[in-house]
Formats: C-alpha cells, structure tokens, sequence
C-alpha cells in the first residue's frame, strides 16, 4: 500500500502514495486505487492516472487528504472545492468546506449599504489593506482606521463609496473589472490605491490605455472620413462650376445661331 503513484491532473503531473489516496475509504478515490477494489482505477498513460479535474483544487484535496486540514490558497477559495471534493465522494472534506463556508461569511455595511462576502474574498489578495485588515491573527485590526464595528448591528464597517465597493467586490471575486450603472475606471483609482489591490491599479490602467487607444483611433477615423468628405465636395463644387460654364457658352451659341437665322429670312 506504500507504493507511489503518478496522476496527470488537468495537465498537472502529481505524485503521491497509494496511501494517501485511499484515506478517505468511502470516497471515489479510494475505491480507484485501492488494490482490493472492483472498481478499475483512471485511465493509464504515459506513465500517470488521468483525472479530469482542476490541478489547482485537486493539490488542496491532495494536502487534505495527507493531513486532514484545508490549507487554502489565493487561488482557490472554499466554493471552488465544493465541486470537487462531492465529485470525488470526499464527504467529511464536504461537511468540514460548508461549516467553514459559514462561518466563513461576513456581512459589511459600505457607507450605509449592507454587502454580504466571504473572508476568502477579501483576503484574496495578500499584501492588500484587506487582505492584512480581515486576517483575524492580525493584532494591529483594533486600531486599523479603514473599517470598525457597526455598533447598532454585528456588520463590519467600510468608509467607501458602495457603488464604487461592489465593482471591487465582483473583482475579488472573478478577477474581472465588471463596470455598473456611473461607475467608471476612473473611480476605481482612488479606492484601489487606498485599499492596497495593485492587480486592480494594473488591470484599470490597462483598460484607461486600451480605453484611450480606442478613442484615438475613432478620432483618426472621423478625422479621414472629415478629409474625405471634403475632397469629395470640391470635386462636387467644381465640377458644378465646369457644368454652369458649358451652360453659358452654350446658351450664346444658341443666340447666335438664332439671330443668323432672322438675317437669312
């Protein structure tokens, strides 16, 4: 049972005991590479176990199951590995993910709206303000000057525009930059320099370039267009001018001809 074993996660070559992947004996895993077991293990090839799951989530299953505790990483947060660990019939894995999940909850008013969001979410990004301030080992939090108590409820104070704070939120959340109703990037600066998110600062300044080159270019191409148009209507005008001339030389040959008829009368 000491053997060891390689498995090709999602393209992420592991390497373990069959020990450790039977650890949790009713689970899916075990019963795959469990020797005594009917059920026939992942396919085989190039040496490993294919597993089609996601590498990331499978290494926090993997630690899991060596020592039995949920070592999360910025990557993966505790929804991420509620998939997985049913998927894979980890049921005590299952059961200790969703009391983590609730406890996990913290409940913010951001300048007088209420926001609902997980520890994980705000801490997913080490080295910020949030990060540093929501980490409960922190002892400097008592005197931190970003966020207090709501002493009226058991929310946790946010001295910031709410509007401004959900667009950062759903970035914590999806590391997208997903604009609502008169938000602008412009907003997010200020807030995201206060609250120490430097992969937000990064992501608004390359959309401001992106933004600005896209403006550029319309710019040039309502510029051409003007130029264009220009041109167009002097050859317009000036073939008008080269018409009315014709029409004149015409209409004194037709006076001409019409007063040499008279004389021949």
């Amino acid at each position: 049972m000491e053997d060891w074993i390689s498995l090709n996660v999602g393209g992420t070559v592991f390497q373990t005991s069959r020990l450790t992947l039977t650890a949790a004996p009713e689970s899916i895993l075990a019963k795959m590479f469990d020797s005594s077991s009917p059920l026939p293990p992942a396919k085989f090839k190039d040496g490993c176990y294919l597993l089609d799951a996601d590498p990331k989530a499978f290494a926090v299953i993997l630690d899991w199951l060596r020592y039995k505790r949920v070592v999360l990483t910025a990557d993966v947060t505790v929804d991420a590995l509620l998939a997985p660990a049913a998927y894979f019939g980890l049921q005590e894995l299952e059961s200790s993910l969703l009391a983590t999940s609730a406890s996990d909850r913290v409940t913010l008013n951001v300048g007088g709206q209420t926001m609902e969001t997980s520890l994980a979410t705000l801490r997913s990004q080490p080295g910020s303000v949030l990060h540093d301030v929501f980490d409960p080992h922190n002892k400097d939090n008592k005197d931190n000057k970003v966020l207090s108590n709501d002493p009226k409820t058991s929310a946790v104070f946010l001295d910031a525009d709410p509007k401004t704070f959900a667009v950062i939120l759903n970035w914590l959340r999806y590391n997208t930059v997903m604009l609502t109703g008169d938000v602008t990037l412009e907003n997010l600066l200020a807030p995201a320099k206060r609250f120490g998110l430097q992969r937000l600062l990064e992501d608004v300044h390359r959309l401001l370039k992106d933004k600005c080159e896209e403006e550029v270019a319309l710019l040039e191409t309502k510029f051409a267009f003007r130029d264009d148009l220009k041109e167009y209507l002097s050859d317009i005008a000036g073939s008008l001018r080269n018409a009315s001339t014709g029409l004149q030389r015409l209409q004194t040959l037709n006076a001409h001809f019409n007063d040499m008829m008279k004389s021949c009368e």
